[in-house]
């Protein structure tokens, strides 16, 4: 595994991503004389079981492109019988004294120029009693992750492991794709730590397929177009690792070999091949095997994820800003910064695009293992409004984001446990103790 953090995106295609309880208004008096309206954010929708009967409400999402805003103010606008709001003029607070229903919460931001917006966050309370996975049911579809147990290659099927065969003791899962009746999962055999023996290699329905002997390589992603296999990931050649893809096992070199270089993701749309990397410390991505640079080389920079949604190229990744690495999408090559800097490390791991925008799923924090770390930050980004799906408390990193009809599922890790986020809630697998989750996949039964 060529990084240890591996991100992969897996595009799901035909879906209406439609958020009912999203509305945004903005007051803008002032526009025109230099004061910008905030951007309110309430977080993502909730569900909670009773006997539970309060949950906390989040809008440190909220933005304001003047750095002054006033005040917030949460307000029940919705929702069966009286309920308590603690410190409703908090950006964060505590809602209590909940019954079952579905409620609507609405945050108010203002800034000190009187300028408003306002957000609204939907949360359903269920009966005790019932399992329900929020907000959609999960019944309906099957959720694939792919990852590593006990140091060895794993899939999850809706919570349940399967190793995947291996020949030595260390082996992981990198990307996971499915069609048909028939699953994909590409990833490497070998070593974790000295790469340089590893094969790259796929399983399909759980037989392995080896790409390349054990020379040092890697297989980061893989993408099913009609009967073709593609796998995009490294392979050393001499001195240094080439980017490169396969395609039905046939390698295709996308860098010389002159330079350090790796594949991370790979997507076939309308039969074009988009490849996602970086070489030498330049973020970029391949169309149909043609090189575009993202970045200048001057700063180090690293490409993870790619979509396509319709003319349009998104890249995720990462860059230095010369004294830390910042999480930030490229749209047709133009940089969108998703952090400040202010943390030690920030990335961005994967991004999807849909009718209703852009989302994406990265970190910020410190390194798992630095010394004087105190965490890192899960989190995930919709059209730039952060959303923390951890605390920093821990050290936590998405990998992988998937849609499904209204649902946002986020894979990744945390304290050194698999599991993924369902609309900002955590659900963990049955077993996924010492694991790491690096993709995710959520199709119809």
């Amino acid at each position: 595994m060529k990084r240890i953090l591996l991100s992969i995106l897996l595009v799901v295609t035909s879906l209406a991503i439609i958020f009912p309880a999203c509305r945004k208004e903005h007051s803008c008096e002032t526009c025109g004389k230099g004061n910008k309206p905030p951007r309110a954010c309430a977080g993502l929708d909730q569900t909670i079981t009773l006997p539970i009967n309060s949950l906390h409400l989040n809008g440190r999402c909220s933005t304001d492109p003047n750095n002054d805003i006033a005040g917030y103010l949460w307000t029940k606008i919705s929702g069966p019988g009286l309920i308590s709001i603690d410190n409703a003029r908090e950006v964060e607070t505590q809602i209590s004294d909940l019954a079952e229903g579905t409620y609507l919460f609405q945050l108010k931001v203002t800034d000190a120029g009187g300028l408003f917006s306002m957000d609204t966050v939907q949360v359903i309370v269920y009966p005790q009693g019932n399992v329900v996975y929020p907000p959609g049911n999960d019944s309906l579809v099957n959720i694939y992750v792919a990852g590593d147990l006990n140091g060895q290659a794993t899939y999850w099927k809706n919570g349940q492991p399967v190793t995947l065969k291996s020949k030595s003791n260390n082996s992981g899962a990198t990307s996971i794709a499915v069609a048909g009746s028939d699953i994909y999962v590409a990833g490497w055999d070998g070593d974790g730590f000295v790469q340089r023996y590893n094969i790259a290699k796929y399983w399909k329905n759980g037989e392995p397929v080896e790409l390349t002997g054990p020379t040092g390589a890697g297989a980061n992603s893989i993408a099913v177009s009609g009967s073709d296999v593609y796998v995009a990931g490294w392979e050393v050649k001499g001195s240094a690792s080439i980017a490169e893809y396969w395609k039905n096992g046939q390698p295709v070199a996308l860098t010389d070999g002159t330079k350090e270089a790796e594949a991370t993701c790979i997507i076939v749309v309308d039969g074009n091949v988009y490849v996602a990397g970086h070489e030498n410390g330049v973020a970029k991505y391949w169309k149909n095997g043609q090189a575009v640079a993202l970045t200048d080389g001057i700063q180090q920079a690293f490409a993870y994820s790619i979509a396509v949604y319709g003319s349009d190229i998104y890249v995720a990744g990462s860059q230095s800003n010369g004294t830390t690495h910042v999480a930030r999408y490229w749209k047709n090559g133009q940089p969108f910064t998703l952090t400040n800097g202010s943390a030690v490390q920030a990335t961005a791991n994967a991004i999807t695009v849909t009718s209703s925008g852009v989302y994406v799923a990265g970190w910020e924090g410190d390194d798992v293992g630095r010394v004087g770390g105190t965490g890192a930050v899960a989190k995930c980004w919709k059209n730039g409004q952060e959303v923390k799906l951890t605390n920093g408390s821990s050290y936590a990193y998405p990998t992988s984001i998937a849609l499904f009809g209204s649902d946002v599922y986020v894979a990744g890790t945390e304290s050194y446990t698999a599991l993924y986020w369902k609309n900002g809630q955590t659900v963990p697998f049955k077993v996924s103790n010492n694991a790491w989750a690096t993709s995710i996949l959520v199709v119809p039964r």
